[in-house]
């Protein structure tokens, strides 16, 4: 007996017990092929969790342009080879694969050494990787265009066995690939074990950890003791630490932002160098630590809300313990990046309160030595700061921050970014992660969407000047062409070709050959003579006028053609000018808008507060950002107007000539017209000849056949 589904298409008989077991295997979810691509869509960026005080690390890097899958226009562009001169679309489509998978492999074959690394005692997992391996048959491997691997490096101890070592430090990596860079978040969570289930501030038997926590509680502890509430306006106050505390300090500073990472990147190879490796270049670099400030006591689960600052009852709730708590903080902010007194910091809550960041954002210092006031103890400068002042290398046994080295210029040096953000220690974990992989979100966004900005400036100057000289070819077209159309007789023209006031066109009007003195003086007889009217003389005023307009049309001609090599040199000019950026100047300017677009979005969802006294992220963005954002856009809107107003200014002269053309082609039509009628009648005359001989011949015997005539019809 056959059934029906229920969607109508008859389906087979049921099979009996006795059938026996189909061949191969049974597909028992007939999900579609995109299920998992189109699911996992809106995951790429997994939130961290870690606990204070933890040590952050993010670096940003994008391909060298000579090797990005963005820029293989051909060998037009800076730094390409032959091999990159490709001759079609399909060849670049090829370049652009072949350079967007040698990328990605790079990339996986770093991950793959950070893996190595990891805790020894974990099981043998496959190694998380962008590309994925495929099985025999099922063709090439997908490179991915963005997408993340998550995974955890446990930090061993010094001298550590083999094997399994609860006492490692935990180091969560974060690696984000997006169509246009890579990024390598490591967060070091000092306070955490190997499967213990709450952090803890014990230093046990890992030297690195033992450091790490007791530089924390230095800084605690010298900071916690200049916490005042009445001198929480005194933003910049005099260094009151003792040498003791001042080195402590300074101690603790080198260890968090430079020796902890230092000693990592010995033990596991992850150093900026090999994240970048041959392909790539760092664009960003940011250090942070993120402390813990204290405790809320008598918090209920189900009553009370999250911890955030100005929860403090010894302080008002418009951010005054905010200020306290930085001001307090102030001896170690000054010490984390050289000169800080004389930088503009940023200052603000985040998250509705439940932090605080504070950072200098790589602003240039102001410091002149004895400009205002004799140094201080408390003025440090980059030879404190594990930074080799002196030319090459420094000492092996010399401690040095390996991300800042020298610059060309021997005096500006390339410092990460370094940030400090105090929290309340009951802040849930995965709420701090997301507020610290916001803010290496943003500063990530706003490097990129300036990438190439050398470029966009330099293409601002140029598209001013060729904008400039598209007007001055505008202009000396309307000017010819208005002189050129004031000649109204021949007689005018050769007058022309001596008055200073036709300068501008006097090449044109010289070179174009005009009817000579006797032909002027016969046609305008010859007008005066039909000047009565009539049809013949509309025709012979025509063909005066056709004649001039002829003569004018010549010369158009050639000032068209003058000013067409301008304009197709100024659209070369355009064309050359966007080769120069990464990938071409119009798309490094979209890649820039959208970054734009995307950071602007990020900062809503931070929820930046604002502190008295500083300046907040927010209004640095405002101020110093936006300007710059803005720039890029009416760089990227002036090159389209360019282009515009060029094609506009040549079709009008295109089209003007083409008018000319077909005007004069008009003309010698109807030339050619006349010249076929006088033919045909000469034609007919010279055909006509003979029979006008018969004619004659009849008229003059005419009499005597007239006679013949008669007789024959007997009149």
């Amino acid at each position: 007996m056959r059934w029906f589904s229920l969607s109508g298409r008859r389906g087979r008989a049921a099979a009996r017990p006795d059938d026996g077991a189909r061949a191969g295997p049974v597909d028992f979810a007939p999900y579609s092929p995109q299920y998992e691509v189109i699911v996992g869509q809106g995951h790429d960026h997994p939130t961290p969790f870690f606990s204070p005080p933890a040590l952050v690390w993010h670096v940003g890097i994008w391909p060298k342009k000579s090797c990005d899958p963005h820029d293989n226009g051909g060998a037009t562009g800076q730094g390409a080879s032959a091999k990159d001169a490709y001759k079609s679309i399909h060849d670049r489509e090829a370049a652009f694969t072949r350079r967007r998978t040698a990328w990605v492999r790079a990339i996986d074959r770093q991950l793959a050494a950070m893996q190595r690394a990891r805790r020894p005692a974990d099981p043998p997992n496959a190694t998380k990787q962008f590309i994925k391996p495929v099985g025999e048959g099922e063709g090439a491997a997908r490179v991915p265009d963005s997408g993340s691997v998550v995974f955890t490096m446990w930090w061993r101890a010094p001298q550590a066995a083999e094997g399994a070592d609860d006492e490692a430090i935990r180091v969560k990596v974060h690696c984000n690939l997006t169509p246009d860079y890579v990024s390598y978040s490591f967060y070091m969570d000092v306070a955490t074990r190997w499967g213990a289930p709450f952090p803890s501030l014990d230093g046990g038997s890992n030297a690195n950890r033992a450091r790490i926590l007791e530089a924390v509680e230095s800084v605690r502890r010298i900071c916690e003791a200049e916490r005042d509430a009445g001198a929480r306006y005194a933003q910049v106050h005099p260094d009151t630490l003792s040498a003791q505390e001042d080195a402590a300090l300074l101690g603790a500073r080198n260890l968090l932002y430079v020796d902890a990472w230092e000693n990592f990147i010995a033990d596991t190879g992850c150093s900026l160098a090999a994240m970048a490796g041959e392909l790539g270049e760092v664009f960003a670099n940011f250090r942070g630590v993120v402390l813990g400030v204290g405790k809320v006591d008598g918090i209920e689960p189900a009553t009370s809300r999250f911890p955030r600052f100005s929860e403090d009852p010894r302080f008002d709730v418009d951010g005054t313990e905010a200020n306290a708590v930085v001001d307090a903080y102030w001896p170690l902010v000054r010490r984390i990046v050289p000169e800080a007194d004389f930088r503009e910091f940023v200052v603000c809550g985040l998250l509705g309160w439940r932090a605080l960041y504070v950072t200098a954002l790589g602003s240039p210092s102001q410091y002149d030595a004895h400009e205002e006031r004799a140094p201080t103890r408390g003025e440090k400068a980059e030879a404190d700061m594990r930074v080799h002042a002196g030319p090459g290398p420094a000492p092996a046994d010399v401690p040095t921050d390996s991300c800042v080295r020298p610059q060309s210029d021997g005096a500006r040096r390339n410092h990460p970014v370094r940030y400090l953000m105090l929290t309340k220690e009951n802040l849930n974990p995965r709420q701090l992660g997301r507020i610290v992989e916001r803010i290496n979100a943003l500063g990530t966004l706003r490097l990129y969407a300036l990438k190439d900005w050398s470029r966009i400036v330099e293409a601002d100057t140029k598209i001013r000047v060729l904008g400039q000289e598209l007007d001055l070819v505008t202009k000396d077209w309307s000017d010819k062409r208005r002189l050129l159309d004031s000649l109204g007789t021949f007689g005018k023209i050769v007058k022309a070709r001596t008055d200073p006031t036709y300068a501008q066109i006097k090449p044109y009007i010289t070179h174009v050959e005009i009817p000579g003195w006797f032909t002027r003086t016969y046609g305008a007889i010859k007008d005066r003579l039909w000047r009565l009217g009539g049809q013949t003389g509309e025709f012979v005023r025509r063909e005066e006028a056709s004649k001039l307009l002829d003569f004018k049309y010549g010369a158009l001609a050639e000032i068209s053609s003058e000013l067409e090599g301008k304009l197709i040199a100024i659209g070369a000019e355009i064309d050359r000018l966007s080769l120069e950026a990464t990938g071409g100047l119009h798309f490094r300017i979209s890649r820039s808008s959208i970054h734009v677009a995307e950071f602007y979005q990020l900062l809503e969802l931070l929820q930046v507060g604002n502190m008295q006294t500083w300046t907040s992220y927010e209004q640095f963005v405002k101020r110093g950002l936006a300007p710059t954002f803005k720039s890029i856009e009416e760089v990227g809107r002036r090159i389209v107007a360019l282009r515009t107003r060029l094609t506009s200014v040549l079709e009008t002269i295109e089209t003007s000539a083409l008018v000319g053309q077909s005007s004069a082609t008009r003309h010698n039509t109807a030339q050619l017209r006349r010249i076929a009628v006088y033919g045909m009648l000469l034609l007919f005359f010279y055909l006509a000849r003979p029979t006008f001989q018969f004619a004659q011949r009849l008229v003059e015997r005419w009499p005597e056949y007239y006679a013949l005539i008669r007789t024959w019809l007997g009149w």
